[in-house]
C-alpha cells in the first residue's frame, strides 16, 4: 500500500512540476512577443530600421517585415501602429525549444500619407488572429521565425 501512495504521490509532485515548466515557458513567450518582438515591429512600421529586430526575430523574418515597409513606402503610406493588448490563445511546445503560438492581439492603427502626412485611416482597437512560430536560441531567449495574420 505504501508502495502505491508513494507512486500517486512521485506522480502528483511530477505533475506540478510539468505544470510549472508549462507556465514559466508561457510567461517566457508572452514576454518574448509582447515586451520585445511587438513593441519593436509597431516602431519598425513608423519608421525606425528593421535592425531592432536583431535578437527578437529571425533575419529571413526582419527581411520580410523590411520588404513590406518598402512596400508601403513606395505606396505613399506609412503605419503607425500602437500595441494595445496580446492574450495567447494557443502555445504548442515541444523539444523544449521549438513554439507554435496563437495570439489574440489588439491594435490601434492609423494609417498617413508619407508625402503630406495626413491621416488616411484609423482603425481603434482593431482585433487580429496571429499565428507564430518562436524557437529558443543559444542564450535561452525566445525569437519569432514566422508571423502570420489569420484574421
Amino acid at each position: 500500500m505504501r508502495g502505491v501512495l508513494l507512486v500517486a504521490f512521485l506522480l502528483t509532485l511530477g505533475c506540478a512540476s510539468e505544470q510549472e515548466r508549462s507556465h514559466t515557458v508561457k510567461e517566457e513567450i508572452r514576454t518574448a512577443l509582447a515586451d520585445g518582438y511587438l513593441p519593436r515591429l509597431a516602431r519598425i512600421y513608423g519608421g525606425e530600421e528593421p535592425s531592432i529586430l536583431d535578437g527578437w526575430a529571425a533575419e529571413k523574418e526582419i527581411s520580410g517585415i523590411a520588404k513590406r515597409v518598402e512596400e508601403l513606402d513606395l505606396q505613399g503610406r506609412r503605419l503607425e501602429p500602437a500595441l494595445r493588448e496580446v492574450t495567447l490563445e494557443e502555445v504548442n511546445v515541444w523539444s523544449h525549444s521549438n513554439a507554435y503560438v496563437t495570439t489574440l492581439e489588439v491594435w490601434d492603427l492609423r494609417v498617413y500619407n508619407t508625402g503630406t502626412h495626413a491621416l488616411l485611416s484609423e482603425s481603434i482597437g482593431k482585433r487580429d488572429r496571429v499565428k507564430y512560430q518562436l524557437k529558443r536560441a543559444d542564450g535561452g531567449d525566445w525569437i519569432v521565425l514566422f508571423r502570420q495574420l489569420v484574421e
